[in-house]
Parts: C-alpha cells; sequence; structure tokens
C-alpha cells in the first residue's frame, strides 16, 4: 500500500503543485494586484483613473496653440474629433465679465454644467450633477486678448432619473462596483484624492449578505487550481479501479465529488458564486440541490463526469451478474429498472424546468433574445442528454445480461413500474407530461436494443451516433417548444387580462419619473405663484413644458390646484375639488406608482390621475395639487419605450409576429398590428369559457372574454421554423459538447505531457475527413452569415439614412418659413414669445408624428430650443447643447446634410442634421432626427435572417456529416479490407489476392499488394520445403530420443534375464516376470508417444459442429471430481454457451488443462480446482484456477513452445497442444500465475452466431 501511494503521487504530483501554485497566486492576485477584491485595491483603482485623467487635462491645456484654436474658433475637424474622444468633458468659456460667461466649445454631448460651477471659488471638487458625480476642475486660461475658463468634467458615477436596459447607474470605471461600494461625502477610512492632494469623495464599501467577491483573474486561478486537483482525484480513482476493482474507483469518485459538491454549497469553495448573475435565483431556480443555473451547470458536469468515469473502467470488466440465483436477478432487474425510470424523470423535468421554471430565453427564432443563459442552458440540456444516454446504456446493458437479449422483457418490466410509479403521483401537476416521459423511455429502450452506441473509439459507429444525436435533439426540441408554448400563453393570457382593463405600463413608468419631481420643497418653493392667479397659469405651463412634454402626443394632461379650503386656484372652473377628488378615490384604481391612479372613461380608453397634498414643515395643508391625463389616438412612441425599455418588457407593438383586437358588445374598438380581425363578433365566435385558443390559417388565436369586452391576440405560428432551428442549435450544441470531451480525453489521457499528447493526436484517416469536413462547413456558415450580415447592415444603414434624409428634408421645409418670420435680428433663432413657442412646438409635435420619428430644433450657436421628446433633455439623460461634431461640420463645413452614429449609456442610434436655412442662405437653425430604433429593428431583421442562415447551415452540416460518413466508410472501408487481408497473409496458407477494377490510387496499393503475396507465395513454398526438412529432422530427433528413452531399460533388462538364466539363477522365474512387466510399461509408454506426436501432428485437421460447451465442461468436472484431495467445481451456470469448433480437439484441450491444473497441487496437500465463465457479446472467457505451486518466472516465458516441460517425464506437447486447439478455434489462451498460490489458464473462445459466415467479400 505505500508503493501504491508512493507511485500515485510521483506520478501525478505535478498536478497537486500546480494547483498549489493556481492558489497562491490567486491569493496574491486578490490582495496584492487586484482592484477590485479589497476596498484599498478600488480605492487605488479609482484614483488611478482621476489621476490619468488629470493628467492628460494638463497635458491638454500645455498645448496653447490648440486652445488658441477653440477660443477663436479655428479649429479642424481633427481637433475636434481628438477631444471628442476623451474621457472627460471639456467646456471652454469665454469671459464677458466676473459674473457672465460664455460657452465657445464643448467636446460632448453627456451633460452641460450649471451655471452654479462657474461661480465656484473651488477648483477642484466633485459635483453631483443631473446624471450623476463628477469631478469639477476650473483652470482660468489668457490667450491673447481673451480670458477664458476651462471647465474639466470627468463623470466618476452615473446616477440617471431612471435605470433602464440601456442607462445603468454605478461607477463609469469600473460598473461593477456597483453592489459593494458607495460614493460617499461623509469621511470614511478610504478617501479619493485628487493628483494634487484635495480629497474629492470617499468610497464606502457596502454591507455583504455574502463573502467577499472575487475579480475574473482571481476566479480563474481557483477554477483552475480545483481543476486540476480533481484530475488528480480522477487518477486516484483510476489508480484504485486498476488495483482494487472497478467498483471501488467508482465508488470513491461518487462519494467524493457528491461530498465536495456538498461542501460547496455550505463553505462555497473554492470561491463565492453568489456574486455573479448566473448563480442567481431569479435567472433560475428549481430546487435546494440546483438553486441556480450555475448550480446546474456544475451539477450536469459532476453527474458526466461520473458517468464517463463509470464507462470507461467498467468496459471489458462487467459485473458477474449471470452467475447470480434466480430471486437475486430479479431483484436487480427491479432495482435497475426503478434506477432507469428515476433518473428518466429527473432529467425530463431538469430539461423542462429550463423553460418553466427560469428567465432563460430559448426562443431560438429570435437570436438578439438569446444571451449567455441561453448558451448556458444549451450546454446543461446537452450535458445532461449525452450523461443519461450513457447512464440508461449502462443500466441496459446490466439488464440484458441477465435476461439473455429478450428485450421485450426489458420493455415490460419498464412499462409495470413506471406505471407503478405514476401511480402514486397520479396528483402530481405533471402527470401527462411524465406519461408522455414513460411512452418516451419505452420506445427509448426498443431502439437502444435495435441500434447500439461504443464510445469506446475502437468499437465507435458514426452512423449509430448520428442517429442517438437525431433522437436526442429531437426530444428535446418537443419538451422546450411545447414548455415555450406553454410560457407564451401564459403571457398572452396575462397581456389580454392588462387589454380589458387597458392599462399603460410605459406611461407608468415615464409618470413616475415626473411624479419624482412633485415634491413638497418643489411645491413650497413655488407657493407664490401657485396662489397668484396672474402667474398660476404660467406655472402650469412651465411644468407642462418642463415634464410633460413626452405624453403631448398620447394623453391631454390637465393641472388643478386647490386651496387649504378646497377652493380651486385658477382651474377655470372646470372640475371642483370634490369631483376630481371623487374620481380620485372611487373610480380610481391603484398603480405600481404610489399616489398615482387610472380610471376607465371609455370602452378603449382609460385616465390617469394624480393626487398629492401640499403640506409645509409643521404638517400644515397648504394646497392640493391633482394631474388629470386623458388619452389622444394612439401613436408609437418612437425614443422613449427604447432608451428606457427595461430587461423584461414586453410590447406587441413592437413585435410583428403579435396583434390583438379589442371588442365592446361584440363591435370592434380598436386593434394594433396587421391582422384580419372581424369587424363584428358572431354567437360562434365569442368564446364560452374566459380562454379559448384555437389555430387558424397559421396564426396561434387566443380569445379572452371578460364582461361585455372580448380581447383576441394573435401570434403567427412558425413551428416549422422553431423546431428545424431549435433542432439544429440542439444538434450542433451536441457536437460541440462531445468534441470537448474529446479533446478533455485526450488532455487527461496525455497527463498534459507533450509526447504523450502528440501520440493521442495523431488522428486517422477518418477523423481527418471527419474534421476536414466539419471545418469547411463551420468556415463557410461564418464567411457566408458575417458577410451577408455586413451587406446586410450596410444596406439597412443606407435605406435608414435615406428614409431620415427624405423626412428631415421635408421636416426642414414645413419649418423654414416659420422659424425665418420669426427669427432675431442676428439670425439666431431663440425662443422667448410664449404665445409662438406654443405654437412652434404644437407643430413640430405635429410633424413628428405624422414622421414617426423625434424631432429636435437648436439654435444656430446649438443650443436646443424645442424637441418633440424634451423629457431626455430635461431630465439630464443627454446635454441641451449640439452634439459638437455634428456642429462643426453644420457650421464650419457648411454641410446641408451630417449622419453619424451616437451612442449614449449602452445604446447606439443613428442621427441626422441638417440646417434650416433663411433668406440670405445662411443657418437660422440646425434640425435633427435622432433615429433610436434604428438598432433594435436591424437587430429584429438580422436575427430573422440569422435563424434561418443557421438553420440551413445546420441542415449543411448534417448532411455534409452524412456525406462525410459515407465517403469515408468508401475510402476507409478500402484501407480496412486491405489492412483485413495483410493481417490474415500467412506462410501457413493460401494468401488471396484482392480483385479492384478502378485505375484509382487505391487500385495502385491493391497492385503491389497482389506482387507482395506472389512473390510471398514463392517464398513460402520455398521455405516450407526447408521447414518441412528442418521439421522432419527434429522430428527424427526428437523421436529417436523418446524411443530411446525407454528402450535402453527394455535391453538391460533383458541382457540381465539372460545372463540369469545362463547361470541357473534359481529366481529366474521371478525374474522373468519383473522383466516382462517393465517391458509392457515401456511399450505402453512407447504408444503414449506416439498417441502425442499423432495428435500434435493432427490438430490442423478440425472438423468444426455447433455444440453446447457448457454440457461438455459439466461432463469434464464430473470426471475428475473424483479424488480426495483435489476437489473440482463449476460455476457456469445452467445457460447454454454456443460454440463452433472441433468437439473432439475441444475436449482434448480441457482435459490437458484440467489435469495439469490437478497435477500442480502437491500431492502431500489439499487443493481446488475452480471453473470459472465470463461472457459478453461475442465471446466466452473460460478460466480455470488451481491453488497449485504456481509457475516459476523462468518457466512462463517457454510454457507454450513443443517439447517444453517442467515434468520429469512427458514430451513437452501438452501444453502446445492446447495453443493449437485454441488458435484452430479463433480463440486466445493465457494464464496468470503467482508463485506459492497458483494459476489461472483463460481460454477465450468465440460464441456462435446464426448466420456467421468466415468468408470474406470484396468489394
Amino acid at each position: 500500500m505505500k508503493k501504491f501511494w508512493g507511485d500515485l503521487f510521483y506520478n501525478n504530483g505535478y498536478l497537486l503543485i500546480g494547483a498549489a501554485w493556481l492558489f497562491t497566486l490567486s491569493f496574491i492576485f486578490s490582495n496584492y494586484w487586484s482592484y477590485t477584491s479589497s476596498p484599498r485595491g478600488v480605492k487605488k483603482s479609482l484614483e488611478k483613473y482621476v489621476w490619468r485623467n488629470e493628467e492628460d487635462f494638463d497635458s491638454f491645456l500645455r498645448d496653447t496653440s490648440l486652445i488658441r484654436k477653440f477660443t477663436y474658433n479655428e479649429e479642424k475637424e481633427e481637433d475636434v474629433i481628438q477631444i471628442r474622444e476623451k474621457d472627460y468633458s471639456f467646456f471652454l468659456y469665454n469671459q464677458i465679465d466676473t459674473a457672465n460667461y460664455e460657452l465657445i466649445f464643448w467636446n460632448t454631448q453627456s451633460i452641460l454644467p450649471e451655471e452654479t460651477l462657474l461661480m465656484n471659488d473651488s477648483t477642484n471638487f466633485i459635483k453631483s450633477l443631473t446624471n450623476g458625480q463628477y469631478q469639477v476642475i476650473k483652470k482660468r486660461l489668457n490667450t491673447g486678448s481673451k480670458n477664458s475658463l476651462a471647465l474639466y468634467l470627468l463623470p466618476i458615477r452615473r446616477q440617471y432619473v431612471l435605470e433602464s436596459e440601456y442607462l445603468r447607474n454605478g461607477f463609469v470605471n469600473q460598473s461593477n462596483l456597483e453592489d459593494s461600494y458607495s460614493l460617499s461625502f461623509a469621511p470614511t477610512d478610504f478617501p479619493i484624492r485628487s493628483k494634487t492632494g484635495e480629497t474629492l469623495f470617499y468610497l464606502q464599501p457596502k454591507p455583504f449578505s455574502d463573502a467577499e467577491g472575487y475579480d475574473w483573474v482571481t476566479l480563474l486561478f481557483r477554477v483552475a487550481g480545483s481543476l486540476l486537483i480533481l484530475f488528480f482525484l480522477h487518477n486516484i480513482g483510476i489508480a484504485i479501479s486498476k488495483s482494487i476493482s472497478p467498483v471501488a474507483g467508482v465508488a470513491f469518485m461518487v462519494i467524493l465529488l457528491t461530498g465536495l459538491r456538498f461542501l460547496s454549497y455550505i463553505f462555497h469553495i473554492p470561491a463565492n458564486f453568489r456574486q455573479f448573475e448566473l448563480f442567481n435565483p431569479r435567472v433560475y431556480g428549481s430546487s435546494f440541490i440546483s438553486p441556480s443555473l450555475g448550480d446546474l451547470l456544475i451539477n450536469s458536469l459532476i453527474f458526466f463526469w461520473l458517468v464517463i468515469f463509470a464507462r470507461v473502467q467498467f468496459y471489458g470488466r462487467g459485473l458477474r451478474l449471470d452467475t447470480l440465483s434466480p430471486a437475486w436477478k430479479r431483484a436487480i432487474l427491479i432495482l435497475l429498472s426503478t434506477i432507469l425510470l428515476v433518473t428518466t424523470l429527473i432529467c425530463g423535468h431538469v430539461i423542462r424546468s429550463l423553460v418553466a421554471d427560469s428567465q432563460i430565453s430559448l426562443d431560438v427564432t429570435n437570436f438578439f433574445t438569446l444571451n449567455i443563459y441561453s448558451v448556458f442552458g444549451f450546454a446543461v440540456l446537452c450535458c445532461v442528454s449525452i450523461s443519461y444516454f450513457i447512464f440508461s446504456q449502462a443500466i441496459l446493458n446490466m439488464m440484458e445480461r441477465m435476461i439473455r437479449k429478450a428485450y421485450y422483457v426489458q420493455i415490460v418490466l419498464v412499462a409495470f413500474i413506471g406505471l407503478l410509479i405514476l401511480s402514486v403521483r397520479v396528483n402530481s401537476p405533471y402527470i401527462l407530461f411524465e406519461l408522455l416521459i414513460l411512452v418516451w423511455v419505452l420506445f427509448y429502450v426498443y431502439l437502444m436494443n435495435k441500434i447500439p452506441l461504443n464510445f469506446v473509439r475502437s468499437n465507435f459507429v458514426a452512423g449509430n451516433a448520428m442517429f442517438w444525436l437525431f433522437i436526442f435533439s429531437a426530444s428535446i426540441a418537443a419538451i422546450i417548444i411545447s414548455q415555450n408554448r406553454t410560457r407564451e400563453l401564459e403571457l398572452r393570457k396575462r397581456t389580454a387580462e392588462k387589454l380589458v382593463i387597458q392599462t399603460d405600463p410605459s406611461s407608468e413608468r415615464l409618470l413616475n419619473i415626473v411624479t419624482q419631481s412633485f415634491t413638497n420643497i418643489f411645491f413650497l418653493s413655488n407657493l407664490d405663484k401657485i396662489t397668484n392667479p396672474a402667474k398660476n397659469a404660467r406655472f402650469k405651463d412651465s411644468i407642462l413644458n418642463a415634464y410633460f412634454e413626452p405624453f403631448t402626443s398620447k394623453y391631454e394632461t390637465e393641472l388643478f390646484f386647490f386651496n387649504a379650503e378646497e377652493q380651486p386656484l385658477g382651474n377655470g372652473g372646470r372640475l371642483t375639488y370634490d369631483e376630481i377628488n371623487s374620481i380620485y378615490s372611487v373610480q380610481g384604481k391603484a398603480t405600481k406608482i404610489p399616489e398615482l391612479r387610472y380610471y376607465e372613461t371609455a370602452f378603449d380608453k382609460f385616465s390617469y390621475v394624480y393626487s398629492r397634498e401640499i403640506r409645509d414643515s409643521s404638517k400644515n395643508i397648504r394646497a392640493y395639487f391633482f394631474m388629470l391625463a386623458n388619452p389622444k389616438r394612439y401613436r408609437s412612441d418612437a425614443l422613449y419605450p427604447e432608451l428606457f425599455k427595461q430587461a423584461e418588457d414586453f410590447s406587441f407593438e413592437n413585435t410583428p409576429d403579435y396583434a390583438y383586437a379589442i371588442y365592446v358588445d361584440r363591435n370592434l374598438q380598436a386593434y394594433v398590428n396587421d391582422y384580419s380581425f372581424p369587424t363584428v363578433l358572431n354567437d360562434e365566435n365569442i368564446p364560452k369559457q374566459d380562454f379559448y385558443d384555437r389555430y387558424v390559417n397559421g396564426y396561434s388565436e387566443l380569445w379572452y372574454k371578460s364582461g361585455n369586452k372580448v380581447v383576441v391576440i394573435t401570434r403567427r405560428s412558425s413551428f416549422i421554423m422553431e423546431a428545424i432551428a431549435l433542432f439544429s442549435y440542439l444538434f450542433v450544441g451536441f457536437l460541440i459538447l462531445v468534441v470537448i470531451f474529446q479533446v478533455a480525453s485526450i488532455i487527461i489521457l496525455s497527463g498534459f505531457r507533450i509526447r504523450a499528447l502528440r501520440t493521442l493526436t495523431d488522428f486517422n484517416i477518418r477523423s481527418q475527413i471527419y474534421a476536414t469536413v466539419i471545418f469547411v462547413s463551420v468556415f463557410a456558415l461564418v464567411i457566408v452569415g458575417g458577410t451577408t450580415i455586413v451587406f446586410f447592415t450596410s444596406s439597412y444603414n443606407k435605406n435608414n439614412k435615406d428614409r431620415l434624409s427624405k423626412s428631415i428634408q421635408d421636416i426642414s421645409k414645413e419649418l423654414k418659413s416659420k422659424i425665418s418670420d420669426h427669427r432675431m435680428k442676428d439670425e439666431v433663432m431663440q425662443v422667448y414669445d410664449s404665445a409662438y413657442s406654443r405654437e412652434l412646438r404644437q407643430q413640430i409635435a405635429n410633424l413628428a408624428q405624422s414622421h414617426d420619428v423625434d424631432v429636435n430644433l437648436y439654435n444656430s450657436d446649438g443650443s436646443l430650443q424645442i424637441s418633440s421628446q424634451p423629457f431626455v433633455y430635461n431630465k439630464g439623460v443627454l446635454s441641451r447643447m449640439m452634439e459638437p461634431l455634428a456642429l462643426y461640420n453644420l457650421q464650419k463645413l457648411k454641410k446641408i446634410q451630417y449622419i453619424q452614429e451616437e451612442s449614449y449609456g449602452k445604446m447606439k442610434y443613428l442621427s441626422i442634421y441638417v440646417p434650416v436655412l433663411g433668406d440670405n442662405r445662411n443657418a437660422v437653425a440646425y434640425l435633427n432626427i435622432p433615429y433610436f430604433n434604428s438598432q433594435n429593428r436591424l437587430k429584429q431583421q438580422i436575427a430573422s435572417f440569422l435563424v434561418t442562415i443557421i438553420t440551413i447551415n445546420a441542415f449543411i452540416f448534417l448532411l455534409a456529416g452524412i456525406i462525410a460518413l459515407f465517403l469515408t466508410n468508401r475510402i476507409t472501408g478500402s484501407f480496412t479490407l486491405i489492412g483485413a487481408m495483410m493481417r490474415d497473409v500467412n506462410l501457413g496458407k493460401h494468401n488471396a489476392e484482392i480483385v479492384w477494377t478502378k485505375k484509382d490510387e487505391i487500385g495502385v496499393l491493391v497492385k503491389e499488394y497482389n506482387k507482395m503475396v506472389q512473390k510471398l507465395e514463392d517464398s513460402a513454398a520455398a521455405l516450407a520445403k526447408t521447414e518441412r526438412e528442418g521439421a522432419w529432422r527434429e522430428m527424427a530427433r526428437q523421436v529417436a530420443h523418446e524411443i530411446k528413452n525407454p528402450l535402453t531399460p527394455m535391453k538391460l533388462s533383458i541382457q540381465y534375464l539372460q545372463k540369469a538364466i545362463s547361470n541357473n539363477a534359481p529366481n529366474v522365474k521371478e525374474l522373468s516376470s519383473n522383466v516382462a512387466q517393465t517391458l509392457v510399461e515401456q511399450i505402453d509408454h512407447l504408444s503414449r508417444i506416439a498417441a502425442e506426436f499423432s495428435q500434435f501432428a493432427n490438430i490442423g485437421n478440425s472438423k468444426n459442429e455447433v455444440f453446447d460447451l457448457n454440457v461438455l465442461l459439466n461432463s469434464l468436472v464430473y470426471l475428475h471430481d473424483v479424488q480426495e484431495r483435489v476437489s473440482v467445481k463449476l460455476h457456469t451456470g445452467d445457460d447454454p454457451i454456443i460454440i463452433s469448433a472441433d468437439k473432439t480437439q475441444i475436449n482434448r484441450l480441457f482435459t490437458n488443462l484440467l489435469q495439469n491444473a490437478i497435477e500442480a497441487i502437491p500431492e502431500d496437500e489439499t487443493g481446488y480446482v475452480s471453473v470459472l465463465k465470463d461472457e459478453n457479446n461475442d465471446a466466452v472467457t473460460i478460466s480455470i484456477k488451481d491453488t497449485g505451486a504456481g509457475i516459476s518466472k523462468t518457466a512462463r516465458v517457454n510454457i507454450f513452445t513443443p517439447n517444453f516441460t517442467t515434468k520429469t517425464s512427458g514430451t513437452g506437447l501438452g501444453l502446445a497442444i492446447c495453443k493449437g486447439i485454441v488458435e484452430q478455434a479463433r480463440g486466445n489462451i493465457w494464464f496468470d500465475t503467482v508463485e506459492g498460490k497458483g494459476t489461472t489458464f483463460f481460454v477465450e473462445l468465440p460464441l456462435y452466431k446464426n448466420g456467421e459466415d468466415s468468408n470474406v467479400a470484396l468489394n
């Protein structure tokens, strides 16, 4: 045992050393190099970010020639591009006097400084602005005759008025810090200082419920180190399997891996993965064992590892189940069937739960809804499926060995136990799903008996592998499609219920932003405007323009103020306090936003009402505020649903596959998207229950009835495309997993040694052809797909640019006269007149609605004057100043149109600008259309294209694989045939030539082979002649030697008798009797010698017949089990062992082996001889084990050599004859011996198969 562990650590110690180094590196990196794993590291990272940009800003200001260009408006386009690429925002002001500054240059549209920053006496500080916290640096410059002020704004942390998919709050340089740290102005132990030493802010670690987090490098080191330890344990398991038994090795791995996995739940080893979204139960969670998608992935990989390990260890060394008693066999069959069914149900529920119990998108018809979790989901599916296949194959193989290929017994047994299990779970909500699983597993058992698959390379059949990949891909695709349909139908049901009550989640989300500004402080600071009739109307207009502009296209918004006595303040007497309060309290229904309610005003319309009490510091009511928002005609939003879109948003309006209609009293009142809804419902259309779904002309219709309303939601059915696409994804996923498994196996088997790795990667021609076909298919997919997407994107962008260009030109023409009539003398368009402002705003809103775009109008200095969607600019999401590069191109380069891609947050969009020219052809304003939906619509179109091309290429890949299969079988089959013929080349028989009619490269090889065979025949004839002569000489010498031995005592005995007779000896009669007895013994010895030589000479003259070997062994054991000191027992069971061989020679074979075994036991000892059987699909191995003295090392080499013997007498032909008989029967014989303990001889003979033919057919 000591040597065992010593050798194990010596051969695999490098794995532990590597793991130790990796864990050491992870500790060093985490504590000394990482900038995110400790507060001091984060402090260092933030200060590095601040200092780097400060140094860059100082360097920029030192370039006085460049600063002069910006000051005097002489900058070049490359100068603007250079400063535009900076991480910080730069603003250059011209100082008019001590209190007034004029902005003359800016490099960003992300932020606009407050005027208070210019008056602040500090020169380096941090300030909270409209969209986050910024470091502010002010530098006064003197460039010639002008005094300038350079303002530097470095974003430290983003903080938007509303978070969305594109707008995320968090630290700018490292967004992942937001969950762990906060920015504080109160002193902490981690101050963040500027380059010159000023304290800007403090870093405040947030309290953690979980353990500390790790950066990716640290995590990578720890995972890699853990894998090396697992590889070491894997090698220990292999060593235990070899030295003890496969059962011990597999048990070791199962106990160890499950134990380590259990500890990882408690102690978070090797790292705390809960910090990652992959391990968040919100993504997926089904049970304690798999509380997240990451846990499910780890569990699947462990199951896969254990199954593969067990498969490899047990291959070729199966359990002796056929020797068990019938009772034990029945018990084990029931146990194995139960295990198979339970495993199938568990795997089926895992696949189902990945769709039903998760937020993971497996909708392959929409490529861009797939994400990294979808990839992990597909990996789990493939891993679980392949593990189940190998595990179930092992279970079925064990069952088959006990019931002798009676697969119908397997099916009946599995069906009976399955129905028994389902009867216990009859109340389960998944009983129908489990019943379908049972039907599937019965079909699977039938197929497994018909089309087996062996994963061992020597017996691997690619055609069978493709078949099973097809079966599993189709089965899993069916489950996923079914669950997708169920989940999608539930989503439509919830949407139908919302449509009945007519709430608007997107508007509520925006109203939530607006109402956050309506605080007591805001109203109390403007209380004089509220209570003053002269100022009240203007104050309402300012609120509507500043906060409610986004709703002008969808809602008519009214504001109402009442004093503490509930008397109206400038409301025009339209609604009293009691009336509007009654609407709020009685008709209003709660929303998710406090103090905001909605109420139904008509069959297809609903309004929002908001109420707030204005209280002073003493909690006394000073006034009441109400807001009413009544819906206008529907118009899709161009900006807000996209920029503020939440990740979980679902909108039928933006999905062309969906449409819905609302009926009131059977009449169509409203509908969205294109679908041929009936205008009036008849009795047949009215659903009899609340929900009713049906398929009509390729569409799935969901009907929902509630009172006098009926909602119909349709979805274009894409079952065929979805099924094909999902099947393609799964099939390719299986292939990728198989490739990864093969690569991992090669790496593990090589022991990370380069030389062994090169040996294992010497692939045969078949594998090379497969790899080539796969590479060409994948390469074609990448090239064709990539090229087409580039062309598609270019064409789409060009069409968008043309569309935007036309829209903006039409809008420019319509606005030109309006703006020209009202522009100021300096030809800078300014909006001062409130009446003109409302009129122009309304016109821009109408134009934006008619063209379905957002419109911004800037004056000629680049300041935003009017926007159809001002909310983004009023709330600081974007600056009110025009994008600097666009302004330069229009203002300096005098371009009539400028289009560029802009971005903010994570959102990219197309933006077009044109000048609005006055009568003198000078620009009086600039018109801008930001096309925020361009990327989203492009993604939708690319998604449809990708689904198509991936599906087509997957089938091309499948077809190429099938063609490669036939091609490789055709090519390698010829080589295999030639190799088989070469292996059969033997000097002792006639070697047939290969007939090949084609004149190709293989034909050349065959021609040379035939020449070699002919030369070999000639050489064989000559050699045979020489060998015959030598054999006769050797045989003559051996026969002479063997005959001489008995003749000598015969001659001496006769001579002695003659002498006795001559001397008249008195005991002549007695002496004659002794001599006669001696002569008879020696003659018998000569007879035995002749018989043995005769047997040896006639080994090749066999007469094969089909017989039961078990019957023959029974008779031989019965014949030899007659001695008191040696017990001979047979352990082969009662099942027949049918072979095809010469029965007489087989009888002689086992007779010799049994006699040798008995004779090997010393005469003064009692011994035991046992005969055992080990049968597999193709052969049977009979072992004869004795408890004798064993065979010495010197005798083992020549044990089968003719004329070699360890006895004091005999010809030494016994075991040579045995070997010849076995080889003549196409079998194999070997032995295993331990000196002092005994010897075991193994005889492997092929089993007889019906219809087997030994002839070779050449094509």
